[in-house]
């Protein structure tokens, strides 16, 4: 089983690298197939059942001010992250507001900022595909950040941008140590320009 995960959760990240990351059902049946015919390479897609969400992660995303024309780095925390092996998602916010300038401050083992796909940032979307690679699982403490943002205010004063978790273009997933498939519910934040 963690060949499968190993080989499934590759073919994410190359896929949400490549901007392909919505088809998650494909990818996991490529991966049993690549599995069960004992190659790495991917078979031709196949339709497969939607995993069963058996629980949630919690993101907090940050709530603050931003002075106008300034930088500044915001944690994003977690809740209920207990023996996680993989996440995906994508991290949205109002681009006409803010500008997205780096992460950093990695909580999280085997995190860099490869595992950010950037390319949608001008259009408000941060794509996130990680994997716990030693497969013991993370855990993070109740309330405790996973990294940071930082955005640059090109907003004006008294304007406001929500921070949110989407499936869009990068599906939303979640595989725990167990095997099984969570989902995250999101705390919005959000930022306002003075």
């Amino acid at each position: 089983m963690n060949k499968m995960i190993i080989v499934w959760m590759t073919a994410l990240l190359l896929s949400a690298c490549a901007g392909e990351g919505g088809n998650s059902k494909a990818v996991r049946q490529q991966a049993k197939e690549a599995i069960e015919a004992g190659t790495a390479t991917p078979a031709a897609p196949a339709e497969e059942a939607s995993p069963q969400i058996t629980g949630n992660i919690v993101m907090t995303l940050p709530k603050g001010t931003l002075a106008a024309g300034a930088t500044q780095c915001f944690e994003v925390k977690v809740s209920g992250f207990k023996d996680i092996l993989a996440t995906q998602y994508t991290l949205n916010w109002d681009s006409k507001v803010m500008n997205f300038k780096e992460i950093k401050e990695f909580k999280l083992p085997f995190m860099t900022k490869e595992n950010f796909g950037i390319a949608l940032t001008p259009n408000g979307k941060l794509s996130s595909v990680w994997i716990e690679n030693s497969l013991k699982g993370a855990t993070i403490p109740d309330g405790g950040a996973i990294y940071q943002l930082c955005f640059e205010a090109t907003g004006k004063a008294g304007q406001s941008s929500e921070l949110w978790v989407s499936g869009t273009p990068t599906a939303i997933e979640v595989v725990t140590k167990g095997d099984q498939v969570w989902g995250i519910n999101s705390v919005k934040g959000k930022i306002t320009v003075e």
